[in-house]
């Protein structure tokens, strides 16, 4: 059962209330379980991701072990800011985080499906406004 971590900025008070009864608010807006299982971490962020879509404020990024992705670290994102995946940069193994595509259904970083379709397709609206302005 690893570590799994949940960062929300400008959401409802439903998900800091819901994240708080099922995770330790170590700081505010930042959630740990340090034994989360993955169908648990599955079932949150499945919770997080309706109440998203139904109420698009804000943004959440999960975090937890993922030995299957790059840094050992898997990521999921809603929200305004482009979803990311760790990418090894260099040649002695440096990692770093770093903007790329995401296409969830091929990803088993991504939880819950379309999370990141919906982020990306947001973000490249947002590039389309400032191109056009």
């Amino acid at each position: 059962m690893p570590l799994a971590v949940i960062v929300t900025r400008d959401v409802a008070d439903r998900f800091r209330g819901f994240l708080a009864s099922v995770m330790l608010e170590v700081a505010p807006t930042v959630y740990v379980s340090p034994r989360m299982s993955k169908g648990v971490r599955e079932r949150t962020w499945k919770v997080l991701a309706d109440w998203h879509d139904a109420e698009p404020r804000g943004s959440v990024v999960l975090i937890w072990r993922d030995n299957n992705e790059t840094g050992g670290v898997g990521l999921a994102h809603l929200g305004d800011r482009r979803p990311r995946r760790a990418r090894r940069v260099g040649g002695r193994g440096e990692k770093s985080i770093a903007d790329l595509p995401h296409a969830c259904e091929s990803s088993p970083a991504c939880p819950v499906k379309n999370c990141g379709q919906i982020a990306l397709t947001r973000w490249q609206k947002r590039q389309k406004f400032r191109a056009a302005t």
